[in-house]
């Protein structure tokens, strides 16, 4: 029933053998139901990564972003550029969501922080018990900044990292949500004046 290197016993009915032929170099053994036996060749995940998601957001003091976290993607990168709000103490902040609906528990935990502002001076904090996952100060400055999430569909911990920048200040931040919950988007919102920019959502396996 084989006649070749790498040939497989595979079955096209019940009590019927067949010969499934090895595959190219490089590919791997795949379910599908149009082919004889059940089963193809095929090649295999490459990692990478993809473009989910992309908005352009203004005229509001929050956006939600839904429907962008799964299990396709092991990690998710958000992107913010462009975006600008008024007044020296605003702040846009990160929330995660799930199903719709915002997640503003005090769950969130900072486990270190870093802010460089134009005097030159620097503060580290720990913080615990915290509403939102990310907080960016706009100091009325155009910035940009990003977040990378860490399996944010699964439900175990949340890891986040992230980065921003704007003409008068550079932070960055890490820390995770406490509870084992699965988000699929998530929240930016403006505590000052409406923002503008746009946002953009990717997703890349290991």
């Amino acid at each position: 029933i084989v006649d070749a290197k790498g040939d497989i016993i595979a079955a096209t009915a019940a009590d019927t053998p067949a010969r499934l032929a090895v595959g190219a170099n490089d590919t791997v053994l795949t379910a599908d139901s149009s082919t004889a036996t059940g089963l193809k060749w095929a090649a295999g995940s490459t990692p990478g990564i993809t473009l989910i998601n992309s908005t352009n957001f203004s005229g509001a003091s929050s956006f939600a972003v839904d429907s962008v976290f799964s299990a396709t993607y092991d990690y998710y990168k958000i992107i913010c550029t462009n975006t600008s709000g008024s007044g020296s103490a605003a702040e846009v902040r990160i929330n995660f969501r799930t199903g719709g609906v915002t997640n503003t528990a005090a769950s969130y935990s900072y486990a270190g922080q870093a802010r460089l502002y134009a005097s030159a001076t620097s503060d580290f904090s720990n913080a615990s018990a915290i509403t939102n996952a990310f907080v960016w100060r706009t100091n009325g400055a155009t910035w940009a900044g990003e977040l990378e999430v860490y399996n944010p569909y699964a439900a175990q911990r949340t890891w986040f990292t992230g980065a921003k920048m704007d003409t008068s200040e550079a932070g960055t931040v890490g820390g995770y949500f406490d509870n084992t919950t699965s988000f699929d988007g998530f929240l930016i919102t403006s505590t000052g004046a409406n923002i503008a920019g746009t946002c953009k959502v990717y997703g890349y396996k290991n």
